[in-house]
């Protein structure tokens, strides 16, 4: 018997070993694994992992102890198999110590590969981003012209911008790769390889960086030469067609345009020099540069110079040939106009017709009055211009003589028939002006009236609504013409009866007109009235039938759906159908609003007494009864549909739950817990087992509700439904029977050593979360301090997690207590020191959250100050620079951008204000650290006087220069006006008559009105600079320079008026004088004849009368 006991301690022990070292075994292959994770979500999965390998280790290390206790035991009582106990156990010990051995080592190697990782996703990040911006580098589009590539330079400066923030990374990489290296990590050739490339990859993007700005460059200048020489080439083209034109005037008038115009253009080529010295001066520093396009520019640049030169040299040969077609055509021009003012005589001399209207009978009235008092002085015109005929035959010789020798034969031959043709006509012209007048306003009124009335009564039907509206606009148009005539016919109307008042021959004519009149006008508006009320009924009929016919459309899409009776044989058939049916359904519902306007619509109609009515009310009746057999339709269907989906929904869901509940039968009726060992497994699969029953019963709970709904609902399928939920219940309970037994067995054995387990474990986690609770790190910044949070956070998640295992410590030992189990006092021993030492890590958790919260409220308004002092320096930097505007527009948009600055800094003290209400709050609630905040609410107050300081330094500058470019911009208009002016004074030839020469003199005095006009904008300029110079302006000598420039500009301008205005009335005067000498002339000569007469008289008589005629004369 003692033998048969000691064999039955030693195979107990044997099984202990055996299965302790089954569990080192299994536990080793996880400790000894060689996978150190892929990427950092890996390793950090891997942590987790493993340190429930460590917790797991740890608390079984009792049972380890307690088999080692046993096998001492049995040495210690000499048992007769003690060498076989002492190898097991010492075999035992040294894979015990070995598997931790394998954990610690596994918890550093950890360790570092987290370090690694976190470095190669922080270098993948930086050589994805440097990746991303070597594209953007090396992208070969230099824009295809000036703005595509400044565009792109901009754009380049932000790269370089970003590239230049991004290097601090890259040495943070590198100074994290050193550090590996020096601790010696067991990954440092990859980390080193990799910072190697990162390091040159970022080489390699500075210099893509480098050339693409370089390139860019280059591009600009291209575009701004190529830009500047293809408009200098354009506008010298335009030019050249003005140089070699061959158009020498139809006429003089059109000479003188041409004239005036080519001197304009001779003064653009002048003033167009710069230009071109300006663009070939560009093109020379472009190869002076070295440019890679150089050839290009060469050839473009050889171009504009052959251009320019031959376009000086057709403005030297068109001037010439302008100067000779001047005299040509001022003759030609003066022989027209006499030839055309004697044929005029001519053809003013009366014919027997006395005019048909009042305007003809007075133009010949007045013609006639003046005819004979012009003829006098038309022919002294004849007389010179034949003489100027004469001078020109000499000096063209030819074709052109030719035309002048003809022209002054035709003037000629005009002439004398005029003279020929001149008898009296005053008493021919005695005409009815008034009746002309007033026939004349009634016909005009009566054919439109006519031409009116036939429009408005143009039958067009209509066929649709576009067309009916179309129709009323035009009614509409109608009408407002036929009131715009209504004053007009009144009027004369008014001179029709006022003729018949006077008397007038023709009253009855008159009266007869003027009551056709009032006739014609009354017909025309009660025509318009009438067609008027016709097109409005129309337009109202078809919004109608649209209506109606929007309304039918839908109706026929869903008899087409309904005309369908398929009702689906699985539950994804039933969703889909009873989808399109619910769509159908919103559909009609939206479409309820637009039948109900439509029937109101249609009974409006035929209440007003529409001329259609009949065809309304048929119509409205048909639609009507159409909708609503659809709707009825529409919810048969939907009965249909939703029957059978609950049905096969239903089906589906007992046939699947049958299939699981005989699936888990089989297990549940297993009785392999009979069997003692490995109880741990069996009770942890059949927990498993059972949470998964107590999981579904809700799913077979869920399956009788609906099978309960639908036989309450009187389902078409009842029996059928019934019979299925009573087998799903019977299968149901059979599953529930053989769970529990099972159960119950199992859970009586292992309920002891499981609560034990789970006691150790517990007081493990607390003690390492004691660890961490009591820390009293808070972080060097606010990220730091914010990783420190979202540990802290997490480490409570913890804490939950590790409450529920309180928790359910505390429930399994109440429930032993409850069952009266044997060990109910170390029980209870143990639940009130857990519970104790709980509370007590609790207590130091809620401290360690008090104390970080404070931490990142510290850290949180650091931060915020240093990103004010930031922007306040940011602000600083732009307020630094000198610009302040080259010319007015730019200066008002340094000041629109400064403006917008002071409202950035009404920001910024907004921020402030918030910011030391924040300091006071934290300098209240955490006085420990008062240095800290203070300093820093310090330092930003000091920033901010000094900014706003230079902000209004700056906007006073901004305004002094915005004053002085406004004054210059005036000031520059002005002179530009002076030298126009000046221009149009001295550019004009003198008068060659004295036509010309009062014509002169009026211009001349008109330009001096326009100069006494400007005075005052002389005077407002000067007075502007003189208040700039005494508010002590920074450009003061400058301002005094330009007023000084401008008087002298002023007096220079009156001088030459004066000077123009005295050489005007000294040309006037000459040609008054050569006019009158001129006259003297003719009348010498014809006196001349009198006295070269050689007869003396033959008689006394005739003597005597010679002598009176002499005497004559001599008076």
């Amino acid at each position: 018997k003692t033998q048969l006991e000691e064999s039955l301690r030693l195979q107990q022990f044997c099984r202990d070993v055996e299965n302790e070292l089954q569990w080192v075994k299994e536990h080793k292959a996880l400790a000894d694994s060689s996978d150190y994770g892929k990427s950092l979500r890996g390793v950090q999965n891997l942590q987790k992992k493993h340190q429930t390998v460590l917790n797991e280790i740890t608390s079984y290390e009792p049972n380890i102890q307690m088999v080692e206790a046993d096998a001492q035991q049995l040495l210690d009582s000499d048992h007769f198999a003690s060498d076989t106990i002492h190898g097991q156990n010492t075999e035992l010990k040294h894979k015990w110590k070995e598997l931790k051995l394998l954990a610690a080592r596994r918890t550093q190697k950890l360790s570092s590969s987290l370090e690694a990782q976190k470095y190669y996703q922080e270098a993948n990040e930086a050589d994805a981003w440097m990746n991303e911006k070597a594209g953007i580098a090396a992208n070969q589009d230099y824009g295809r012209d000036e703005d595509a590539a400044t565009k792109a330079l901009k754009k380049h400066k932000g790269l370089e911008e970003e590239v230049d923030g991004f290097v601090s990374v890259v040495e943070k990489l590198a100074k994290e790769a050193k550090r590996l290296a020096s601790v010696e990590h067991f990954d440092v050739a990859n980390i080193t390889a990799r910072q190697a490339q990162l390091d040159e990859q970022l080489a390699g993007l500075q210099t893509l960086r480098a050339a693409r700005r370089s390139k860019l460059e280059e591009s600009i200048k291209l575009h701004q030469y190529l830009r500047d020489m293809e408009e200098f080439l354009s506008w010298m083209e335009e030019k050249e067609a003005i140089a070699s034109s061959d158009d020498y005037g139809k006429d003089f008038e059109h000479l003188l345009v041409l004239q005036k115009k080519f001197d304009e253009f001779k003064r653009d080529i002048s003033a167009s020099t710069e230009r071109f010295s300006s663009v070939n001066n560009l093109a020379r520093r472009l190869v002076a540069e070295g440019h890679s396009d150089t050839v290009l520019i060469k050839e473009k640049q050889d171009i504009m110079k052959s251009r320019w030169t031959a376009l000086q040299e057709m403005i030297q040969s068109r001037n010439k040939k302008l100067s000779g077609a001047y005299e040509i055509h001022k003759f030609n021009r003066d022989a027209k106009e006499l030839l055309g003012r004697v044929k005029d005589k001519e053809r003013s001399i009366p014919h027997d017709k006395l005019g048909k209207s009042i305007a003809t009978v007075q133009v010949l009235q007045k013609k006639h009055e003046i005819f004979e008092r012009e003829l006098v002085a038309l022919g002294n015109k004849v007389r010179e211009l034949n003489n100027e005929a004469l001078g020109l035959t000499s000096s063209y010789p030819g074709a052109n003589a030719q035309v002048i020798t003809d022209n002054m034969e035709e003037v000629q031959s005009a002439w004398e028939s005029l003279q020929a043709a001149s008898v009296a006509r005053k008493k021919k012209l005695r005409a009815s002006n008034e009746l002309q007048k007033f026939l004349t306003s009634v016909r005009d009124i009566l054919s439109w009236m006519s031409d009116m009335a036939e429009l408005v009564s143009t039958a067009e039907p209509a066929r649709g609504v576009s067309e009916a509206e179309a129709l009323l606009a035009k009614h509409s148009e109608h009408k407002a013409e036929i009131d715009a005539r209504e004053d007009t016919i009144a009027q004369v109307t008014k001179v029709g009866r006022k003729l018949i008042q006077q008397g007038h021959y023709a009253s009855n004519e008159i009266r007869d007109r003027v009551s056709d009149l009032k006739r014609e006008s009354s017909n025309l508006q009660s025509l318009w009235q009438s067609r008027k009320s016709f097109l409005d009924q129309t337009l109202e009929f078809q919004h109608f039938l649209k209506d109606a016919k929007n309304v039918d459309d839908l109706s026929n899409a869903h008899e087409i759906y309904l005309a369908s009776e398929k009702l689906g044989e699985t539950v994804d058939e039933c969703n889909a159908l009873l989808k399109k049916h619910e769509a159908s359904e919103r559909l009609i519902g939206a479409q309820e609003e637009k039948i109900s306007a439509m029937n109101e619509f249609g009974r409006r109609l035929c209440d007003e007494g529409h001329f259609a009515s009949s065809q309304i009310k048929a119509r409205q009746a048909a639609v009507l009864q159409r909708q609503r057999k659809v709707k009825d339709a529409m919810a048969t269907r939907k009965d249909k549909l939703e029957d059978c989906h609950k049905l096969v929904a239903f089906k589906q869901d007992v046939m699947e739950a049958q299939s699981w509940i005989s699936e888990k039968l089989q297990v549940a009726n297993d009785e392999s817990y009979k069997d003692p060992t490995n109880l741990k497994n069996k009770l942890k699969k059949h927990e498993e087992f059972y949470a998964e029953i107590t999981a579904n019963e809700q799913m077979i709970q869920n399956i009788a509700q609906a099978g309960e709904e639908l036989v309450e609902g009187n389902h078409y399928a009842t029996e059928e439904i019934e019979k299925l939920m009573e087998d799903l219940f019977q299968l149901w309970e059979d599953l529930h029977d053989a769970t529990e037994r099972k159960g119950q067995g199992l859970q009586e054995a292992f309920s002891l050593l499981l609560l034990n387990r789970k006691v150790d474990a517990v007081e493990s986690l607390i003690r390492d979360r004691m660890a961490i609770a009591s820390s009293h790190e808070t972080g060097r910044d606010l990220e730091h301090c914010q990783v420190l949070i979202k540990k802290f956070d997490e480490f409570q998640k913890e804490l939950a997690v590790d409450k529920t295992h309180l928790d359910e410590v505390n429930k399994d030992a109440v429930k032993l207590m409850e069952n009266n189990h044997s060990g109910t006092d170390i029980i209870q021993q143990h639940q009130e020191n857990i519970n104790a030492k709980w509370q007590e890590l609790m207590s130091l958790a809620h401290q360690r959250k008090m104390l970080l919260k404070g931490a990142k409220e510290v850290h949180n308004f650091v931060r915020e100050a240093r990103e004010t002092n930031d922007q306040m320096n940011d602000k600083a930097k732009s307020l630094l620079v000198d610009d302040y505007g080259k010319d007015l527009a730019s200066v008002e948009a340094l000041i629109r951008r400064h403006d917008e600055l002071e409202r950035s800094l009404i920001l910024i003290e907004n921020k402030l204000e918030t910011l030391d209400t924040e300091a006071q709050r934290l300098v209240n609630e955490q006085p420990s650290r008062r240095e800290v905040i203070e300093e820093k609410q310090t330092e930003i107050i000091e920033n901010w006087d000094q900014l706003t300081q230079r902000a209004e330094e700056r906007k006073e500058n901004l305004q002094q220069s915005k004053q002085l470019h406004k004054f210059l911009a005036d000031l520059r208009d002005l002179l530009q006006w002076k030298k126009g002016i000046c221009d149009r004074i001295t550019s004009e030839e003198l008068a060659k008559n004295t036509v010309e020469a009062e014509h002169m003199l009026k211009v001349h005095q008109e330009r001096k009105g326009e100069i006494d006009a400007h005075e005052g904008s002389f005077k407002l300029i000067k007075s502007t600079g003189e208040n700039l110079i005494e508010s002590g302006h920074y450009a003061s000598s400058e301002i005094q320079q330009r007023l000084r420039g401008l008087e002298e500009e002023h007096q220079m301008l009156l001088s030459t008026w004066k000077k123009r205005q005295e050489l005007c009335v000294q040309c006037r005067d000459l040609q008054l004088f050569l006019r009158d000498a001129e006259q003297r002339e003719a009348w010498i000569g014809t006196q001349e004849v009198f006295l070269s007469n050689e007869d003396c008289g033959n008689s006394l008589d005739s003597v005597e009368a010679l002598i009176k005629k002499h005497e004559d004369f001599e008076k």
